[in-house]
């Protein structure tokens, strides 16, 4: 009796420490981010640190501008609360702009997860992605279940820490939120039968955008889409084209809000070791609210002119809801990019408002990444 209870424990043990080997053992899957039974895991942290140029002085000749632009403030104090996500413009210093925790693994043979916790400044924290995509499904079909960036445009679905510039476009702010267009839903993506890279994005979510849908009633979903082209013009010139929409009920349910967008991205990248890249990028957006509309739109020219330094420019403009002003913002940025875990940027932005002294600032960013990476998106 004893002899049997002597083998069984000596089975159970080999059989545990069998299974123990090969958790330890690193192993890709078909997301190319995870190891058998633990996710990949990466932090990313930003750092800013701010510096006003602008001159004050006009203040005090113009106390009734000031008056004004002290009523203008306050009519965007929740904007303000949500400056955090795409590190605007606030009082020079230095700040945890953001840090980024994100988990990705293959659940099964079926789905992968994702989720993405952030948190802004030196505290709270709050879910910003968490997510299953089906794999393997048939005619190209791909789904996607959870709290996720919704397919709109080209600046929508990026992190913090893959801006093109330290700050969002003001019409993206205007028109989605500090927080852009990011929901609970489902998602569905198909690949069409063309000879070229053509996809198009479906989505459901719950509506809750602060600016265009904010219905009162849980009953009211989103519905944004998005069809996305890409065409290889040669070996080195890739060209991307998106049309974008979305539409949902309005904080006040017998009115629907709607957002229309288009982007293109042009992408040049050098044969050879120098690796000199070129890649120009504009979108253009509209939402209505109600009897309300904004519209603008943003462009950026970047040139890789080093293997690690990168120069880039944009302008973008509004034309805000409920106003005739067209506000603008100039920005320049230099970056130092050593490897693929870190980069340097300074940028400069100048952003005029009509009859009023243009605001200058210099901005000073630190991107770091620890861990894993997941690959981004072209």
């Amino acid at each position: 009796m004893r002899s049997s209870n002597v083998w069984t424990w000596s089975v159970l043990f080999a059989l545990v420490g069998i299974v123990a080997s090969f958790a330890q053992t690193p192993s890709t899957t078909v997301t190319g981010t995870s190891n058998v039974l633990n996710p990949a895991i990466s932090v990313n942290g930003l750092f800013l640190g701010k510096v006003a140029l602008s001159e004050e002085e006009h203040e005090d000749d113009h106390d009734q501008e000031g008056e004004e632009h002290e009523e203008h403030e306050e009519g965007h104090e929740d904007d303000a609360e949500h400056e955090h996500s795409h590190g605007g413009s606030g009082e020079p210093g230095i700040e945890v702009q953001e840090i980024e925790l994100q988990l990705s693994a293959a659940i099964d043979p079926y789905l992968t997860g994702t989720i993405i916790l952030a948190m802004h400044g030196v505290s709270g924290i709050e879910l910003e992605e968490g997510y299953a995509e089906t794999l393997g499904l048939p005619a190209n079909l791909a789904l996607r279940f959870g709290k996720f960036f919704q397919p709109f445009g080209k600046h929508n679905r990026l992190h913090t820490h893959a801006f093109p510039f330290i700050q969002s476009p003001m019409i993206h702010e205007t028109i989605f939120g500090g927080e852009g267009l990011n929901e609970v839903g489902v998602e569905a993506s198909v690949l069409l039968p063309t000879p070229w890279f053509s996809e198009v994005r479906a989505s459901v979510g719950n509506g809750d955008n602060e600016v265009l849908f904010a219905s009162e009633s849980g009953g009211d979903l989103s519905y944004t889409g998005r069809l996305m082209n890409f065409f290889e013009l040669t070996d080195d010139a890739k060209v991307e084209i998106g049309v974008s929409g979305a539409t949902g009920a309005a904080a006040d349910t017998e009115r629907w809000s709607k957002a229309f967008g288009v982007d293109a991205t042009f992408k040049w990248v050098a044969a050879g070791a120098s690796k000199r890249t070129l890649i120009a990028q504009g979108e253009f957006l509209r939402g209505e609210v109600g009897d309300e509309a904004a519209s603008g739109g943003s462009g950026v020219v970047q040139f890789r002119f080093l293997r690690r330094w990168w120069a880039q420019a944009g302008l973008d403009m509004q034309k805000p809801f409920g106003s005739d002003e067209t506000p603008n913002r100039l920005r320049a940025l230099i970056a130092y990019v050593p490897t693929e875990f870190s980069a340097w940027r300074i940028q400069f932005t100048q952003t005029k408002h009509p009859d009023e002294d243009p605001e200058r600032e210099l901005l000073l960013q630190l991107n770091v990444t620890l861990g894993s990476r997941p690959a981004h998106a072209y």
